[in-house]
Parts: C-alpha cells; sequence; structure tokens
C-alpha cells in the first residue's frame, strides 16, 4: 500500500478537504513530496482547463504519482450533481465528468465519483435512481473507452440520500453491468453507514479500489476514535496493495493535517 494526499489542480479555486488554492498548486504538491507522500488525488473541476503537462512535470519534479482523480470541485463549486433536477445542470455535470475521465485517462488512473452524484428524487423526471443508474452506465461505458476505471463511493446520510452501504453500491455494479467499477471505500463514511468498518472492507473485497482514510468528525488521522490500525490490517488480510488517500478538515492548516495523518497510516501500514 502507499500514501497519497488530494490536492486541487489550479481550475478549482473554492476550499476543500484537501491542498487547494488557484495558484499554489507547485508550492502544494512540494508540501505533500517534502512530508513523505508518494502520490496525490487531483481533485479536478473542469479537465478540459486543466493543462495535463503542466501537472505531469510538476508532479515529475518532485518525484510523485497521480493515484486517482477525484471530482468533489465539481460539486462544492458549481453545484452541479448528476441526478439534479435541472436538466441544464445535469447537463453540464456529465460533461464534466466525462473531461474529467479524458484528464484521468492522460494519467491512467480512476476516476471518482461520490458526492458529485448527487441526491435522487422519485418524484422528478430525469432524477430518480433509474435515472441515475442509466447516467452511471453511461459515465462507465466511457471510461472504458478510455480504459479508465470509475471508482463510485458509498457515502452516508443525511449528505446524501443514495448508495449510503458497500452492499448498495456492489448491488448497483451488477445493475449496471461495467467491469471497469470499482468502490472507493472512505472511513468516515463506513463508520456511520457500516455496521463493521472491517465487514464493509471484507464485503467490498477485490472491487476495492481506493481509500480515504479519516477519523470521525473528519479530524486527521490519528486524532480521533476510530480504528485506524484494525482497518489497515484488513485491507492487508483482504490483498489491497492501491493508495490509501486521506480526507480530513483542513485543521489546523493542509501542512499539520497532512502531516499528522502521514505518520498516523505510516506507523501503522508498517507494524
Amino acid at each position: 500500500m502507499k500514501l497519497c494526499y488530494p490536492v486541487a489542480t489550479p481550475d478549482s479555486n473554492v476550499s476543500l478537504m484537501a491542498f487547494w488554492g488557484e495558484k499554489q498548486f507547485e508550492n502544494n504538491v512540494k508540501a505533500i513530496a517534502e512530508i513523505g507522500y508518494q502520490g496525490v488525488e487531483l481533485l479536478v473541476r473542469d479537465g478540459s482547463q486543466v493543462d495535463e503537462e503542466y501537472i505531469k512535470s510538476i508532479l515529475a519534479r518532485y518525484g510523485l504519482e497521480a493515484a486517482a482523480v477525484g471530482s468533489s470541485p465539481i460539486f462544492t463549486q458549481e453545484k452541479l450533481t448528476l441526478a439534479n433536477k435541472d436538466p441544464e445542470n445535469r447537463k453540464l455535470a456529465l460533461e464534466r465528468a466525462k473531461a474529467g475521465i479524458d484528464f484521468a485517462s492522460s494519467f491512467k488512473v480512476p476516476y471518482c465519483i461520490g458526492k458529485f452524484r448527487g441526491n435522487v428524487d422519485e418524484a422528478a423526471a430525469g432524477s430518480t435512481m433509474a435515472d441515475l443508474t442509466e447516467t452511471l452506465k453511461a459515465i462507465a461505458e466511457y471510461a472504458a473507452e478510455k480504459e479508465v476505471t470509475v471508482l463510485l463511493e458509498p457515502q452516508s446520510a443525511p449528505g446524501i440520500n443514495n448508495l449510503h452501504t458497500v452492499g448498495e453500491v456492489l448491488a448497483k455494479t451488477v445493475e449496471i453491468g461495467a467491469e471497469n467499477i470499482g468502490l472507493l471505500l472512505d472511513m468516515f463514511h463506513m463508520d456511520i453507514a457500516e455496521i463493521s468498518m472491517c465487514a464493509a472492507v471484507v464485503q467490498s473485497g477485490k472491487r476495492t479500489c481506493f481509500i480515504h482514510a479519516s477519523e470521525n468528525k473528519r479530524l486527521p488521522v490519528g486524532t480521533g476514535r476510530l480504528s485506524v490500525s484494525d482497518m489497515i490490517e484488513m485491507l492487508k488480510v483482504t490483498g489491497y496493495n492501491g493508495y490509501i488517500s486521506v480526507e480530513v478538515l483542513q485543521r489546523p492548516d493542509s501542512y499539520t493535517a497532512a502531516k499528522i495523518s502521514y505518520h498516523t497510516l505510516n506507523y501503522w501500514m508498517n507494524r
């Protein structure tokens, strides 16, 4: 397993649970490398507006890999969602997803969908769970053409009203029927939505493709009550050897939150 930390690409200018700042990308990547991380989770608003070669050059300069492409700025900054009641909002959201997949394809990394999928509304045409399923199927098909894996993240209520648990997402992947769909497991959401985080990791099995480490209340890893050691051990047992990213509140600042989380995770990974 390897460790990465999220960083917003220069097309985003909104506060995120990541290093961010419109003109701070290189400084942010440098800080992540100094702490000891091996990669970055790139949080992208509009992949068509990002200079891929610039991003690659900065990562190479500091010896970091791209681990995944996240979609959180699309929701946080632009309020676009794949299940939105507004047809124009949904249309633009799908365009952003495809641009993000194109971007991910350039780095040969997966594309993550969490809150960006949005809330479904069974009373609103175009916003039902069936509609969202068809949209996710179309996204998976587009991603397959680009040789990109799409990662769906189970997220807990009340932040979102669909696909809360590993079991629900696994069932949805079967319904979609695409081989290029995996799971992103987030410790914060699993703590709320699952009976047992460790049991959820076992249930996800080989579909697990990415991890978000966190604490209860989104604190830096190691400063809350969640059993990081049990989580790491269960990932080892299931044979997971991918990246663990960190999704926490940037308190007291990004550098400190990243450093605390890194040392906690690195300690348990190497026990």
